[in-house]
């Protein structure tokens, strides 16, 4: 499981790459990496919306949004214990164990983890 620092490092690393990203779309390709909300529901939530910050709290990663109307949206990650997250060019291929993908133009921000147990 990453530690704190890791995670700090990774935080200040997508808070230089994400703010005034916008988002195109989201594809939730394993649903069980969703706590409380449908694939449906994150889609539409996020899309549109403007990624203004990232910050931490413990190992949470807590990624700050607008919506299209302004309005303040909190999203939470977790790494898990194997989980990675990053940006990486629209054309490439998508990894095997991508999770989630969320599209933000030119580029998808990926949250990918390779230890699961079932689908």
């Amino acid at each position: 499981m990453p530690e704190l620092p890791e995670v700090e490092i990774l935080v200040r690393q997508l808070n230089k790459l994400l703010p005034d990203r916008k988002v195109h779309g989201v594809n939730v390709r394993r649903r069980r990496v969703l706590a409380a909300t449908s694939p449906q529901k994150l889609a539409a939530v996020l899309k549109g919306g403007t990624f203004v910050g990232v910050r931490r709290r413990g190992k949470f990663l807590l990624f700050d949004l607008l919506d299209h109307t302004a309005t303040p949206l909190l999203l939470l990650g977790h790494l898990g214990m194997t989980g990675r997250m990053y940006l990486s060019p629209r054309d490439t291929p998508l990894p095997k164990h991508a999770a989630v993908v969320i599209h933000l133009g030119c580029e998808n921000f990926i949250f990918e983890d390779t230890r699961y147990l079932g689908n």
